[in-house]
């Protein structure tokens, strides 16, 4: 009973968390039309699709191509498999690929982890961990399951060990704490789901405003330096010394376009054309019916009944 209660309470507090952001949703809805037209360079979402961007430079000069594949780490199966079919593709060609991937560290490193490197690494699990539980329960698939990385390809990221390192020299928490993300997940999936979709649908204005108020947190700022502009630098650095005299294909998160994109055009490429590829198409779910099937799921867990879940309407 008092293990029931608990639960409930967790669900409140959610529920109650929710409902604050349906509140504040027109204002926001007003704000994502003011920004409707806007794109980010790699992703935009046009008549329910959201797309991201394959985006294909050439030097003026050299002549030599490099070809920036822009990624979600989860999405519909049917977007890995254009995506896979396009590196395979130029691979044809004698292309080369790169890839993003925090790398693991191989052990024999000098030293051992601190017990606050222990801590992020274990955080840097869990998150990975959430990433794979959000894209099941959107029945998505996760970009690692969906490319199929051969040996052969290079990683041109950050390593564990590097990474932990710059994130304890900068006094950075992933997490509060190290309890784990995905422990109350599945006890509001079709919420999870509703919440997603949403994301989704104004992911542009959401990541302007993300980065926005970002600039108004040290923690924040110390953060996407590492994330996005450090890591984007070791891109760079690979494309640089990487495969000399070979056409270059590199694999990237969406976000991290503009600073690999910056830093081509400062080496003398030019953008040459980009091509579209969809990612996830929106759904139709309605709150207050996730609101009321979660709810009525988790009454019937605790009294044996057992409710089947919705299906998936794209």
């Amino acid at each position: 009973m008092k293990k029931t209660l608990k639960t409930l309470a967790k669900i409140c507090k959610r529920v109650a968390l929710l409902c604050l952001l349906v509140f504040l949703f027109p204002i926001f809805w007003l704000f994502a039309q003011l920004t409707k037209g806007f794109k980010t360079g790699c992703i935009k979402v046009e008549n329910g699709k959201v797309q991201v961007a394959t985006t294909h430079f050439i030097h003026p000069v050299t002549r030599r191509r490099v070809i920036f594949v822009g990624v979600m780490h989860i999405g519909k199966k049917a977007f890995y498999k254009q995506i896979q079919e396009l590196i395979d593709k130029y691979e044809a060609q004698d292309y080369r690929v790169l890839y993003e991937g925090v790398r693991h560290t191989p052990e024999g490193i000098p030293g051992t982890y601190s017990e606050k490197e222990k801590q992020l690494i274990n955080q840097l699990e869990m998150l990975s961990g959430f990433t794979k539980q959000i894209a099941c329960i959107l029945k998505l698939q996760y970009q690692k399951d969906g490319l199929r990385y051969p040996g052969y390809w290079f990683n041109t990221d950050i390593s564990e060990y590097e990474l932990v390192r710059l994130m304890v020299s900068q006094n950075i928490n992933l997490l509060k704490d190290d309890k784990p993300l995905d422990s109350d997940i599945l006890a509001a999936h079709r919420i999870v789901r509703w919440v997603c979709n949403t994301f989704f649908a104004y992911i542009v204005p959401l990541a302007i405003t993300m980065d926005t108020l970002a600039q108004f947190s040290t923690q924040k700022r110390k953060l996407k330096n590492i994330i996005l502009n450090h890591r984007n630098a070791i891109a760079l650095e690979g494309i640089k010394n990487i495969g000399h005299g070979y056409n270059l294909i590199t694999i990237w998160g969406a976000a991290h376009y503009f600073g690999i994109a910056k830093g081509l055009k400062k080496l003398g490429y030019q953008e040459e054309k980009k091509e579209w590829f969809t990612a996830y198409k929106l759904r139709r779910y309605r709150f207050i019916s996730c609101l009321k099937r979660d709810w009525s799921s988790l009454a019937a867990s605790h009294s044996g009944c057992q409710i089947h879940d919705t299906k998936v309407v794209e």
